[in-house]
């Protein structure tokens, strides 16, 4: 493997946690040059977050009618290059995004959807043979997540060895683990916080000035506040 990009410290290393599997599905035999040179732009399009984690992924197993359009001997490689293959899974603090690998690999400004992390509800791993009983196996993720009244489910299958899939699900779980225990310690800390007598009445001057409070209605509430005081 390359030395290290020397771009962000994160992104390097999640690109080291990469299998070969993983590179090879975003670039075939010049994936690790090329991917090196195209993660050079992520930063752009999440410039203010660590990157934890990397996966490869492509579209997820052909059905039947794409099957026997493509014809009876066509190959999973073959189907999944007509619908445009792989992507890029990146993790990072506080989105996970998926990225078109055709921007990363060709070096362009790298297009992408991004799920925020307090939206994702569960994470689910699953490694199971497909093209019938002696075909090669897949490993999806599948995550569920808040879309406006409802929660959808996104499945991805991860290129490389199960063990590829359970780190990047493991990591992803821990990092909203993170976030969750971090907004709750904030709340804890807000709560114990007082608000001074000093921020009240400025919120009180503020609602007479947009016409919330009458006159009478805010001399009577700052009243009260001096005499708390």
């Amino acid at each position: 493997m390359d030395d290290a990009l020397g771009i962000r410290p994160d992104i390097d290393s999640a690109f080291e946690a990469l299998d070969s599997a993983g590179q090879a599905a975003l670039g075939g035999l010049r994936a690790s040059r090329q991917v090196r040179k195209g993660l050079q732009r992520l930063p752009e399009l999440i410039p203010d977050e660590e990157v934890i984690a990397l996966a490869a992924v492509s579209d997820p197993p052909p059905t039947a009618s794409e099957q026997r359009s493509m014809g009876a001997v066509a190959s999973l490689g073959q189907i999944n290059q007509v619908r445009g293959s792989a992507r890029l899974l990146v993790l990072a603090e506080t989105q996970l995004w998926e990225v078109q690998a055709s921007g990363i690999l060709n070096g362009n400004r790298p297009r992408g959807i991004s799920t925020p992390l307090e939206n994702i509800t569960d994470v689910r791993s699953l490694s199971e043979r497909k093209l019938g009983r002696f075909g090669a196996k897949e490993h999806l993720l599948a995550v569920d997540h808040i879309r406006g009244a409802t929660v959808e489910t996104i499945t991805f299958e991860v290129a490389g060895s199960e063990d590829t899939l359970i780190e990047f699900a493991e990591d992803l779980v821990k990092q909203i683990t993170s976030l969750q225990e971090t907004e709750r310690r904030q709340s804890v800390e807000s709560s114990d916080t007082p608000i001074s007598v000093a921020d009240e009445l400025a919120k009180l001057s503020s609602l007479l000035q947009r016409g919330v409070l009458t006159q009478a209605e805010f001399v009577s509430q700052k009243a009260k506040l001096l005499e708390r005081d």
